[in-house]
């Protein structure tokens, strides 16, 4: 049976209207769980003090954090840390990789 090929935005069969896709790059809020165009969302990196900071550009290296703009998803990213493992990794400039888990000689601990 062939897939319905229907457009982003056109009815359904049922008649409803489907949301229009993001154009571009997709990301998501680390808060609500939704996904947004990546121009739609603040980016917040971690300081090398550990502090997160807005990055207005959207450019800036290490592990990013994307708040969508809802005054509820702002509020709760203003108490919001990033997880211990995932912090403390961007703090030393390394990226938590499957390799972490294997000792000196190659087999797993």
């Amino acid at each position: 049976m062939p897939k319905n090929k229907a457009v982003a935005g056109s009815g359904g069969a049922d008649g409803r209207e489907r949301p229009e896709t993001p154009q571009g790059p997709v990301r998501m809020c680390v808060i609500c769980r939704r996904r947004f165009a990546k121009v739609e969302l603040n980016r917040h990196v971690l300081t090398a003090q550990g502090n997160l900071s807005i990055d207005a550009e959207k450019t800036r290296p290490g592990r990013g954090w994307y708040v969508c703009s809802d005054p509820v998803c702002e509020q709760k990213f203003a108490k919001y840390r990033p997880g211990a493992r995932r912090g403390a990794a961007v703090k030393r400039g390394t990226r938590g990789t499957a390799g972490d888990s294997l000792d000196k000689g190659g087999k797993h601990a």
